[in-house]
């Protein structure tokens, strides 16, 4: 593989924000002067349409991965995995950052593309469901990992979340209970950073002082330092 830091963002649980986060990723690292490619592994190609439709407010590379949903057979999943890491090598040449947006279904290709990646976002919304959902993912995710020998930075970004209530302070509380790091700067429910999706622009574009602007950029600056710190 090259040099270029990979961030995976994962999750089995669709409606949480893995787009969102992948194009707020790659516009806060290129404006701070990296060379940021992507890679869309959901078969909805959600990110690809994103990016396509606004070329100039996200003028980031595309790969797209046809990355179906996992099944029976052992041959196609591990020709699945050796695709990602094809593509990642593809979007790594002369990169510095490759952002994966990994589609929300078990798939082998996105539990090996976690599992390599340099860190591994787990978004999550606040709830019971979503807690047994991240957990079966981490545990999953560690496991693959193992089998790769590889040992994936894994940390859950808590968003859509209403920072106030009790069943937020609980879901920190469980995570931490079960040893699952979560980023400490979660994203509060706000419909400017839905109304830039709209948009297709980033809220760093869209409302750049807003008070949503302010709890994005601080989760984006947590997540550079996360991967930064590798290094040290």
């Amino acid at each position: 593989m090259n040099d270029a830091k990979v961030i995976a963002i994962y999750t089995t649980k669709g409606g949480v924000g893995k787009t969102t986060t992948a194009i707020h990723l790659a516009d806060a690292l290129t404006t701070r002067g990296s060379k940021v490619s992507l890679i869309d592994a959901d078969e909805r190609a959600m990110l690809t349409e994103a990016v396509m439709g606004s070329p100039e407010n996200m003028p980031f590379p595309v790969h797209f991965l046809e990355n179906p949903s996992g099944g029976d057979d052992p041959q196609a999943a591990q020709r699945l995995v050796g695709e990602m890491i094809d593509k990642i090598d593809e979007a790594s040449d002369g990169f510095d950052y490759v952002i994966i947006d990994c589609g929300g279904y078990n798939s082998q290709a996105s539990f090996a593309a976690a599992a390599i990646a340099d860190l591994t976002i787990i978004p999550a919304n606040a709830g019971r469901f979503d807690l047994v959902q991240t957990e079966e993912v981490y545990a999953k995710i560690q496991t693959i990992a193992k089998q790769m020998e590889r040992k994936p930075k894994i940390k859950v970004l808590v968003t859509r979340v209403n920072l106030a209530t009790n069943v937020y302070s609980g879901f920190m509380s469980a995570l931490k209970a079960k040893g699952i790091e979560a980023f400490k700067n979660s994203i509060p429910t706000y419909a400017a950073i839905s109304e830039a999706s709209f948009m297709g622009s980033s809220i760093f574009k869209h409302r750049p002082n807003s008070q949503a602007a302010g709890f994005m950029q601080r989760f984006v600056d947590e997540a550079i330092a996360t991967i930064t710190a590798e290094d040290k």
